[in-house]
């Protein structure tokens, strides 16, 4: 699972919506760093049920007082550039196999 935003960005968080009601948090970066972007890996696979949902958050901070903010007076739009903002999110997923029976003769 990977999280991106730019340099605005301070934290993510991911959490299962299983559609049983319950939640399950499966990733907490409280103290995102731009400079930092990586791919987290888990120690076991994530079993997400079907109609469960991955619900992505992200924190960003606009103020004066964020050092690495390169323009607080100014409102943020989406872009790819780092003096713009975004919340990227990808995950890589695998579907559990089944043995298949051979057809019948």
């Amino acid at each position: 699972m990977i999280g991106g935003t730019h340099l605005r960005g301070k934290r993510w968080q991911y959490t299962l919506e299983k559609p049983d009601g319950t939640s399950q948090l499966v990733l907490d970066v409280p103290r995102y760093d731009f400079n930092w972007q990586t791919y987290y890996f888990f120690n076991a696979p994530i079993d997400i049920p079907a109609g469960g949902k991955l619900i992505s958050t992200a924190w960003y901070d606009n103020s004066a007082t964020n050092k690495s903010n390169p323009d607080a007076s100014t409102d943020v739009k989406w872009g790819e550039q780092t003096w713009e903002e975004m919340q990227y999110t990808g995950f890589m997923s695998t579907v559990p196999s089944r043995r298949l029976k051979p057809a019948p003769k």
